[in-house]
Formats: structure tokens, C-alpha cells, sequence
């Protein structure tokens, strides 16, 4: 009975880390990068969705556009996946290449 109550939590758990679909049409927009490897950032750096265009804005330099695709809990870029951990729509935790990321939409 304790391993089908501690599953229901999990799974309860799991479930509120995704309080708004991930989404094309939830990512558009400007999200601002608050905290990188669990640290305050204020380098005002940016993610851009734009349409079907992932744009890195660091601090005004923007990085060339890379086409993305939205799948359950995973942004593809192609050559590298951002896994989203958690997503309200407003605000998002995120891991690329091993670094982890919260952002809030602008």
C-alpha cells in the first residue's frame, strides 16, 4: 500500500511540473533568462521563439535562428534537445547541454 501511495505522489508530482501545455504557440515570444546553473543571471540574456525560430539574444548579440520542434517535455533543435523539467507558461526550467536554465516570458 506504501509503494501505490508513494506511484500516486509521484506521479501527482510529475504531472504539476507541466501546469500549461509545452507548446510552438506557448514558447512565442521573449523569455528572459533569471538564473543559469541555479544562480541569479543578469545578463540579460533572451530566448526567442519566433514562429518555427529558436533565437539566442545575449545582452543585445543575437545568435543565428535554429528551426525547433515541440515534443512532450523536449524543445529539438536538431543538433542539441532542451529538455523543459517544468512549464507554466509563464515561467520555464530548462536543461541544454547538462546547464540548467529558468526563465520568465516577457
Amino acid at each position: 500500500m506504501k509503494k501505490l501511495g508513494l506511484l500516486t505522489l509521484g506521479a501527482l508530482l510529475s504531472f504539476s511540473a507541466f501546469a500549461a501545455e509545452l507548446s510552438e504557440s506557448a514558447l512565442q515570444g521573449d523569455w528572459l533568462v533569471s538564473h543559469f546553473q541555479n544562480e541569479p543571471d543578469n545578463d540579460n540574456t533572451l530566448w526567442q521563439f519566433q514562429g518555427n525560430q529558436f533565437i539566442q539574444n545575449l545582452d543585445g548579440m543575437k545568435v543565428a535562428p535554429d528551426s525547433y520542434k515541440v515534443s512532450p517535455g523536449v524543445i529539438d533543435l536538431g543538433y542539441a534537445k532542451i529538455t523543459v523539467t517544468e512549464f507554466d507558461g509563464e515561467n520555464m526550467e530548462a536543461v541544454m547541454a547538462g546547464f540548467k536554465y529558468k526563465l520568465i516570458k516577457q
